[in-house]
């Protein structure tokens, strides 16, 4: 019965950090040069982008003939959108045990340098299931 009740509060706890993190700023834009546009989710405009604009789940970033723009992610992970480039932030969610970023590159050309997931040591892991096994 603990073991229900300590599984039970873990799928909580889980539930209620990703909904926490669900509208956390994706990240911003660093660098940009030339002409750089982004579009809100459910907009059907894009306006003009300015350096520190902060990025979210379901914008869209274009850049023109003579933009191109370098994205810092909050796990700073760098995206540098080349120039004629559209690209849509689909999804992107990290927490210490995973990291899932889905970006739809309509047009154009994307370099992405990307921070690794810091894992869990064995130790960490190895105390939590022992204090759940003494439940």
């Amino acid at each position: 019965m603990k073991r229900i009740v300590f599984i039970g509060v873990i799928f909580l706890l889980f539930f209620i950090f990703s909904s926490y993190s669900e509208g956390a700023p994706v990240g911003r834009i660093s660098e940009m040069s030339g002409s750089v546009l982004f579009k809100e989710k459910g907009s059907a405009s894009y306006q003009k982008a300015e350096k520190g604009v902060p990025l979210e789940k379901g914008f869209w970033i274009k850049t023109g003939a003579d933009g191109w723009t370098v994205l810092l992610l909050s796990d700073n992970s760098r995206l540098t959108l080349a120039n004629n480039t559209e690209l849509e932030i689909t999804e992107f969610i990290v927490s210490k045990e995973k990291k899932d970023g889905v970006f739809n590159v309509a047009q154009g050309k994307l370099r992405a340098s990307v921070t690794r997931l810091a894992l869990l040591s064995k130790a960490v892991l190895s105390q939590a299931i022992k204090r759940a096994s003494n439940l």
